[in-house]
C-alpha cells in the first residue's frame, strides 16, 4: 500500500467506515479513497476526510450491501462510486446534511466541507 493511502486516525473518536466494513477495511480504504478521488476530482485528503464522516459511513454501508449481495470489493467500491454519482441530492439528503439540492451526490458530499483549492500557476508563471 502507499504510504500516501494509509487509513489516517479517525478525526471523530472511531470510524463508521472501519465498524461497518469490519475486517475488509483496511483493504477497501485505498480503494474508496482512489475511488471517490477519481470519481470526484478531488485531492486524496478531501477522499479520506469524506469516508471519516458520518456520509462515509452511509458510503461503506452501501460497499457492505455490495459485498453482501456477491461483489467483488473492488466492484462493491466502484458501484457505490457511480451510484452516489448519479444520485441526485434530496431534500431528506439537503436537509439532513446541509447539501445543495439537485446536485450529484457524491461530489457535493465530498466537497460540502473541502477547502477551496488554490490556483496553480500556469507552466510560464502566470
Amino acid at each position: 500500500m502507499r504510504e500516501d493511502m494509509r487509513r489516517p486516525t479517525p478525526l471523530m473518536g472511531g470510524s463508521v467506515f472501519s465498524q461497518v466494513l469490519g475486517e475488509v477495511s483496511a483493504e477497501a480504504w485505498p480503494l474508496a479513497v482512489a475511488g471517490v478521488a477519481i470519481a470526484v476530482g478531488c485531492a486524496e485528503e478531501t477522499a479520506c476526510a469524506f469516508l471519516d464522516s458520518p456520509l462515509g459511513g452511509t458510503f461503506a454501508r452501501e460497499i457492505k450491501d455490495g459485498l453482501d449481495s456477491g461483489q467483488s470489493l473492488f466492484q462493491a467500491v466502484v458501484a457505490t462510486a457511480v451510484s452516489w454519482c448519479l444520485r441526485q441530492v434530496g431534500s431528506a439528503e439537503a436537509n439532513l446534511h446541509g447539501l445543495p439540492m439537485h446536485v450529484p451526490l457524491l461530489p457535493a458530499a465530498v466537497l460540502r466541507d473541502a477547502s477551496p483549492v488554490r490556483e496553480q500557476p500556469g507552466r510560464d508563471g502566470q
